[in-house]
């Protein structure tokens, strides 16, 4: 009986496998030779946070937020620890504001104590202020208090 079920499963494997060739087949080349484009994940060369520019130590810490109020994410990254490169100053931290297409403006650049490697984004001044950035150095703690417009000042 065993062996009666089992040609009978096979046969039905056979034939639906026959069925779904002709079905192919039958389908004309425009269906079956339709290229599918994959996106591609290759970062534009626009502004790095990496190489050579955020020293030694590398890059430490980040944070994003809406510093501009325009709704777009930005971010906000430390930890260039002392770093010499050609593209920042040393002791400062980089503020990107987001496009809104996965793109950022050029960076800019605020000192935040000496060799500071954390930052954090809130809003210490209540939950309709604009955010503000609590950076942390080898030493101490510095607070930038954000304008509202993507800038920030020193407190």
């Amino acid at each position: 009986m065993a062996s009666h079920q089992t040609r009978a499963i096979r046969l039905a494997g056979y034939f639906c496998l026959t069925l779904i060739g002709a079905l192919l087949a039958s389908l004309s080349l425009s269906q079956t030779s339709q290229v599918i484009r994959l996106p591609s994940f290759a970062a534009p060369p626009l502004f790095s946070v990496a190489g050579p520019e955020v020293g030694p130590t590398g890059l430490w810490s980040m944070a994003k937020g809406d510093f501009n109020g325009d709704h777009k994410t930005d971010f906000v990254v430390a930890g260039f620890n002392c770093a010499s490169g050609p593209g920042n100053p040393a002791d400062s931290i980089a503020v990107y504001n987001g496009n809104g297409d996965g793109t950022f403006q050029v960076p800019k650049y605020y000192g935040a104590g000496h060799c500071p490697n954390q930052v954090i984004v809130a809003r210490l001044r209540g939950p309709t202020a604009p955010e503000d950035l609590i950076v942390v150095d080898l030493t101490y703690v510095s607070v930038l208090l954000g304008k509202g417009d993507g800038l920030f000042k020193m407190r």
